[in-house]
């Protein structure tokens, strides 16, 4: 009867050291994937910061041409505040057919007419093609801005869950301890079962 128990107790601590066996080598396999994961996934935030830098020197070079052309644009519309005043001054019927039959020769004449007539549209256009420029750099900066932003969301979903694997890492590790001090626990009680067969000569 002591015979026929110890070999039931035998078969069943054989059959759970199995089991067991299966789960250690299930739970490093995962545990290596985990690895694998935390790998790629560092790799990945690397990447991205490299991308988020490039970015912030894009949108400081982008910054700095927005500066200057600020200020030329501050330039302009000193330019064409100057002249607008000049032109106030004189803005009569007299001053401007003074300012034309003035002129020693037709041509020269002709010229003064002409100028009068586009100097103040080109100031305009100039000012005009100078907001314009500003604008479209504002909105490459504005676009660069929300990539990074964009990106830096990304580098904080990525941050968290290599937290999440790392915590997934050490439950592993915790698991296989466990796994190694039940199987050392399962071969002793076999080895005791087995020298209590020997013991009753069977």
């Amino acid at each position: 009867q002591r015979k026929k128990e110890n070999l039931r107790q035998i078969k069943e601590a054989q059959q759970i050291l199995s089991e067991t066996s299966t789960r250690k080598k299930t739970s490093l396999g995962q545990l290596n994937a985990i690895n694998q994961q935390i790998e790629a996934r560092e790799s990945l935030i690397s990447s991205i910061n490299e991308e988020i830098d490039i970015l912030s020197i894009q949108i400081g070079e982008i910054s700095g041409v927005i500066e200057a052309l600020e200020e030329d644009l501050i330039n302009l519309k000193k330019e064409y505040a100057y002249m607008v005043y000049a032109t106030q001054k004189t803005n009569n019927a007299y001053s401007r057919l003074m300012f034309i039959f003035s002129a020693t020769t037709f041509d020269q004449m002709f010229m003064r007419i002409k100028y009068m007539q586009q100097y103040s549209e080109a100031r305009k256009n100039q000012v005009e093609q100078i907001q314009k420029v500003k604008e479209t750099l504002g909105n490459q900066k504005a676009a660069l801005e929300a990539k990074q932003m964009e990106q830096q969301v990304l580098l904080d979903q990525q941050v968290m869950a290599n937290k999440d694997l790392l915590a997934l890492k050490a439950k592993q590790r915790s698991i296989i301890r466990d796994l190694n001090s039940q199987e050392a626990e399962l071969r002793k009680e076999l080895a005791q079962r087995e020298k209590a067969i020997e013991e009753l000569g069977m």
